[in-house]
């Protein structure tokens, strides 16, 4: 009997710096859903669609877009 691995996938930008990806946390994650969803010519467009972040790895913090934002598998799902 085999069992099958499902890989862990996180959302999360990749880091300017080093290029790591970096995981995302749960508000920024919240505002892309809630930016995808909303209506062209509603009032939401005037929302900041940048946010800053600081990598774990390195400790550089840069600014990233919310369509920088990309699916990564977790290579060490803990």
């Amino acid at each position: 009997m085999q069992a099958t691995v499902n890989p862990v996938t996180f959302r999360g930008v990749y880091c300017r710096h080093c290029g790591r990806p970096i995981r995302l946390s749960a508000s920024i994650l919240k505002r892309e859903s809630f930016m995808n969803q909303s209506q062209p010519n509603s009032t939401e467009h005037w929302r900041s669609r940048v946010f800053p972040h600081r990598c774990r790895m390195c400790g550089a913090e840069s600014i990233y877009a919310l369509n920088h934002i990309v699916e990564f598998e977790d290579e060490n799902p803990a």
